[in-house]
């Protein structure tokens, strides 16, 4: 359910709103480690999307280290990671 709302305030650009029901889907899928792992990747899409790309980064490395991720999982987090390399070098840190 949370990862559903998530979706919906990520296609609205509510990413705030989204970054908040994709960590109660993390919080509460102890079991399920594929939505947990899908739930991390949109985590890092919406701390991205709003600038805040320390977080997106961070988010986008724990998905790298969850040996279940999937391949084109694992793909969208290593060019996520570049991405927030670049912006953080470029020093823009802060949430828009």
């Amino acid at each position: 359910m949370h990862s559903n709302m998530g979706a919906v305030h990520y296609d609205l650009g509510e990413y705030r709103e989204g970054a908040l029901e994709y960590k109660e889907t993390i919080r509460r899928c102890d079991q399920n480690v594929s939505l947990r792992d899908n739930a991390t990747l949109w985590l890092g899409h919406c701390y991205y999307a709003s600038g805040n790309y320390r977080e997106a980064r961070e988010s986008y490395l724990h998905l790298l280290a969850s040996p279940q991720a999937s391949e084109e999982q694992k793909g969208e987090a290593q060019e996520g990671v570049a991405k927030t390399y670049y912006y953080i070098n470029q020093g823009n840190t802060s949430t828009r």
